[in-house]
C-alpha cells in the first residue's frame, strides 16, 4: 500500500496551474490541446484541464475557435453534458523545477468513466 509520504512527494513534484490545480497526468491529446487530469487544491475533485498547445497559442484563428468552444460549453446545460468550472485565457503553469509559462486552458469536472464514444463503442445495448 502506498503511504503518506509518497503521495506528498508526488504532490510536491507535480506541476501546477493557476495555484488552483495540481496536474496528475495527461489523458488526451489532440490536435490544438492536450488534456489533462487534475486536482483542485483546496476542494481535492478531479477536473479534466484542456491546455491549449503553445504553438496554437499564437494562431488568431485557434485561439478564436477555443474561445468559442468555451462560450458554447458555457452555455449548454444538460444533466450529460459536463460543464465547464473555470477558464483563463492569461494561465500559469508552473513546473516542478519553478519555471512558469503561460497557457490557455478550460476546466471541466473529470468524467470517471470516460467520453460517451469510448463507452457507445464497448457497450452492446444503450438504451434511450
Amino acid at each position: 500500500m502506498l503511504g503518506y509520504d509518497f503521495f506528498q512527494e508526488f504532490f510536491d513534484s507535480s506541476p501546477i496551474l493557476d495555484n488552483r490545480y495540481k496536474i496528475v497526468q495527461t489523458i488526451g491529446e489532440g490536435r490544438y490541446a492536450k488534456v489533462k487530469l487534475a486536482i483542485n487544491i483546496e476542494n481535492k475533485k478531479k477536473y479534466a484541464i484542456k491546455i491549449m498547445r503553445e504553438d496554437q497559442i499564437n494562431t488568431v484563428n485557434k485561439l478564436e475557435s477555443f474561445v468559442n468552444e468555451v462560450q458554447i460549453l458555457s452555455s449548454i446545460r444538460h444533466e450529460n453534458i459536463v460543464q465547464i468550472e473555470h477558464a483563463n485565457l492569461m494561465g500559469e503553469y508552473k513546473k516542478p523545477d519553478g519555471r512558469v509559462k503561460k497557457v490557455v486552458y478550460y476546466a471541466m469536472k473529470y468524467a470517471e468513466y470516460g467520453e460517451l464514444f469510448s463507452i457507445l463503442s464497448i457497450s452492446d445495448n444503450f438504451n434511450e
